[in-house]
């Protein structure tokens, strides 16, 4: 019974060792698990090989089909970044060695790859198999071929008339090449310009569309008026010929009458000064000639047939060279100016009052 005992425990401390060295082979939790989806998977076993950039970071762990594509179960390890947004391809490194699953791009930074992710049948790729080379190779000559496109010369003519036009072009041919890749390095030089462009007028035509009847009615209206211009394109022609006229006969006037127009734009520069300061007078003017004009018929006497009124002077009466040097410094002189020139009339004598 003993030496059965012992058995038993050797067995199941063998069976121990056994599980734990193949877990350390396969690095027990430092390998992640992941899918992958291919349209075919030729020369692709378990056991092949999973690289990045042609170096070894796993192994295929199954390959079954599903439906119209072929499942690709592999592992890699744990401690190797693969983007979040990885793609797989079939890759040959030699001529006779089985395909390998290859990731890519190489990890830059950002999100990795989850454990058991899925790599869409959107995102693999598989090479071209000798076989369907050589079978599309073989379609395309027939197809070019004397029972086919060739069958009445066709691709003959199209040779030789090609090499007829490009005959002494090679240098010109070889410039177009050079200034179409500049072209291509402008263009990818600017692809966010580019871009934005396309945006811009995807916004653009956006607002068009949602302004469809806005934009109708602005269409119509422009082809309305267009047609209207062009039905009336000889009296409009005309007018601008007119106005040519006008402006020239307008030019010539004033280079023959230049002087002229300055001092006139002189006075009339100084004319309205003197409005200007007399504002407030010419306000009181206005409001006292409405009242003068409304009580001009209450002076007439129709009896007598005779207008009957008084002017009123105010305290100007008495001092009659503060009325005339006040409208003296209405037309812009100066109160010392007007007092000069009234100086000769203090000789003068001052007549009696009238008795009442």
């Amino acid at each position: 019974m003993k030496g059965r005992t012992g058995q038993a425990v050797a067995a199941v401390v063998a069976l121990v060792l056994v599980v734990a060295g193949v877990a350390l082979v396969r690095g027990g939790g430092d390998v992640k698990t992941a899918t992958a989806y291919f349209p075919k998977a030729i020369h692709v076993y378990k056991g092949s090989e999973v690289s990045v950039l042609g170096v070894r970071v796993g192994t295929v762990t199954g390959v079954r089909p599903e439906g119209t594509s072929v499942r690709v179960d592999f592992e890699y390890d744990a401690s190797q970044k693969i983007p979040a947004d990885a793609f797989a391809v079939f890759v040959e490194p030699t001529l006779v060695a089985d395909r390998a699953l290859q990731l890519a791009p190489v990890y830059t930074g950002g999100p990795v790859l989850a454990d058991k992710a899925v790599i869409p049948l959107a995102k693999t790729q598989v090479p071209v198999e000798l076989d369907d080379f050589n079978r599309n190779l073989s379609r395309l000559a027939a197809a070019l071929g004397p029972n086919g496109a060739n069958r009445d010369g066709a691709v003959s003519r199209a040779v030789q008339v090609g090499a007829d036009n490009l005959r002494g072009q090679g240098s010109a041919l070889n410039s177009t090449v050079i200034n179409v890749s500049d072209l291509m390095t402008t263009l990818d030089n600017s692809k966010d310009a580019l871009f934005d462009t396309v945006h811009n007028l995807q916004l653009f035509s956006s607002t068009l569309a949602q302004h469809d009847a806005e934009t109708r009615s602005f269409t119509t209206n422009l082809a309305t008026v267009t047609a209207q211009l062009d039905s009336e394109r000889a009296s409009f022609a005309a007018a601008v010929h007119e106005v040519g006229v006008a402006l020239e006969q307008v030019t010539t006037f004033v280079k023959s009458n230049k002087k002229l127009i300055a001092t006139d734009v002189a006075e009339l520069s100084r004319i309205t000064t003197i409005l200007a300061k007399e504002r407030v007078l010419l306000a009181h003017i206005a409001d006292i000639g409405a009242v003068g004009v409304g009580n001009y018929p209450h002076m007439y006497t129709p009896s007598a047939r005779t207008y009957n009124a008084r002017f009123d002077n105010n305290d100007r009466q008495d001092n009659p060279a503060l009325f005339i040097c006040q409208l003296y410094e209405s037309v812009g002189g100066s109160p010392q100016q007007c007092l000069d020139y009234l100086k000769p009339l203090n000789g003068l004598p001052i007549p009696p009052k009238a008795a009442r």
